[in-house]
């Protein structure tokens, strides 16, 4: 899969585990991708830094000794023959990211969900939803305890031709979730959950079989945009593979997620133009906040992030 070559995965030294590094090695193997492993010393407190009267040697030798830990995790997987950069940065974890993505141009970040001593009690750590919504390249937030080996990949998109930005959020979806089950010879999905607007007024208000033509008028546009949008995959509606399902999105796909073993979902998340670039939208946010399995979070072409390189 040429359309990552060059992989950051984020890690934390501190901790004996590093599910992250372990996906980043495996699809770092099967593609040829170089790779850099990364990690964030975050600034000392004021009370710290007015204790410590050398505190800036301090943290100069904390930075160094975090260097020669990530050059211990790189060490085995260039003796497999992997390319192999690694980097410590100083300040808040997900800036530093991001400005590691801009510098040395990473084409995907890999990192875990949340950390052991993440305060956030959602399912991914603020780190994690802050590239989300920031980090100008994809991001694959892996599980803790996810398998290496992916077995089902699943693209959510809803159809929105005339919306631009939206369209190719959807077809990256699809083709990047797509080409990784392939890769992986993982099995390959897509959902589109639909909703009739003003569903219950329209019910208290029509008899029954009127209400049902509504209902079924609005399930055949569903699957005829759809059918449009598939068209281009040589897929339909009524594939095996291709699941229209009616519902509230961010709790149906969480219960497809969990139901059918999905292991990695793959979605847009920017939505509204923004000050630098785009933001998240409502709708990929609510479907975060329930899903609990790897997301591969994707931005559209031209994104810009709010958060800059240090002028020199």
């Amino acid at each position: 899969m040429k359309r990552f070559q060059n992989l950051l995965v984020s890690v934390d030294t501190r901790h004996n585990a590093h599910p992250a590094l372990e996906a980043a090695a495996f699809l770092a193997k099967t593609t040829g991708a170089r790779l850099t492993i990364f990690d964030a010393l975050p600034e000392f407190s004021w009370p710290v830094r007015l204790a410590l009267a050398d505190h800036i040697h301090v943290r100069e030798a904390l930075l160094q000794e975090k260097q020669a830990q990530l050059e211990a995790l790189a060490e085995p997987l260039r003796a497999q023959g992997l390319i192999v950069a690694t980097q410590a940065a100083s300040g808040k974890t997900s800036v530093e990211i991001i400005r590691e993505v801009l510098r040395n141009k990473h084409d995907l970040v890999i990192r875990v969900v949340k950390g052991p001593q993440s305060r956030q009690t959602r399912f991914f750590g603020n780190t994690t939803w802050r590239l989300f919504r920031q980090c100008p390249c994809p991001v694959w937030a892996v599980q803790a305890d996810s398998p290496t080996r992916l077995r089902r990949v699943l693209a959510a998109v809803d159809p929105a031709p005339q919306d631009v930005v939206h369209d190719q959020l959807d077809r990256m979806a699809v083709e990047m979730a797509r080409a990784l089950a392939q890769h992986l010879n993982a099995r390959f999905d897509v959902i589109h959950v639909w909703s009739l607007f003003g569903e219950s007024v329209l019910q208290g208000r029509m008899r029954e079989d009127e209400f049902q033509q509504v209902e079924a008028r609005a399930r055949s546009e569903v699957d005829q945009a759809m059918a449009k949008f598939l068209a281009e995959y040589q897929m339909l509606p009524g594939d095996h593979n291709v699941h229209v399902v009616k519902g509230e999105p961010s709790r149906a796909i969480a219960e497809f997620v969990n139901n059918q073993g999905v292991d990695l979902l793959v979605l847009g998340t920017v939505g509204r133009s923004g000050a630098a670039g785009l933001v998240m939208g409502n709708t990929a946010e609510m479907i975060l906040s329930h899903v609990q399995c790897d997301v591969l979070a994707l931005k559209p072409p031209g994104f810009v992030s709010p958060v800059t390189l240090p002028k020199e």
